[in-house]
């Protein structure tokens, strides 16, 4: 709460696989700030475990956890971030999107199933689009995270235009 105050950001607590605090939170703020802007999807993972001895109910909360909780935010956001005008989103993910991790068998399942429908809705969104996203992601990864907006200008393929758009 510290931190988000002292970035003028708001965190509101609550559990995204629950529909009323997902709703909540999109009012909460709303009601703060006039609107949504940007839209970060982020959160923790399904718990470790093999894949030998998963169970249907464990393969249905990890995708409950880390898919429908952001197809069903991200649709109740949206008309906040069109409204706007500058809306966006991003999605914070895991590298096992990119090679399964030892014992996460859960997140190596579910995650590159995320990460299709986020490259999905981008090409039915437009704006920044899959590959700017990715070229902030790999520069944040190499780098550490942005002080400013104005840092993007640092990542290559993003110009002044975008930039100020996103300011």
């Amino acid at each position: 709460d510290r931190e988000a105050a002292r970035i003028g950001a708001l965190a509101v607590q609550g559990d995204l696989t629950l529909p009323q605090h997902r709703e909540r939170l999109v009012q909460v703020a709303v009601g703060a700030f006039g609107g949504v802007d940007v839209l970060v999807l982020n959160g923790g993972g399904p718990p470790a475990g093999p894949a030998v001895g998963l169970t249907a109910e464990a393969v249905e909360d990890a995708v409950a956890l880390l898919l429908t909780s952001h197809v069903t935010l991200v649709a109740t956001c949206l008309p906040h971030l069109r409204e706007s005008g500058r809306g966006r989103i991003v999605a914070i993910e895991s590298s096992s999107v990119r090679e399964p991790l030892a014992n996460l068998a859960l997140s190596n399942a579910v995650r590159p199933g995320v990460v299709g429908w986020l490259k999905t809705l981008a090409r039915e969104l437009q704006g920044v689009g899959m590959s700017k996203a990715e070229a902030i992601v790999s520069y944040r990864e190499k780098n550490g995270p942005f002080k400013t907006a104005d840092d993007l200008a640092k990542v290559k393929g993003l110009g002044k235009k975008l930039i100020d758009q996103n300011k």
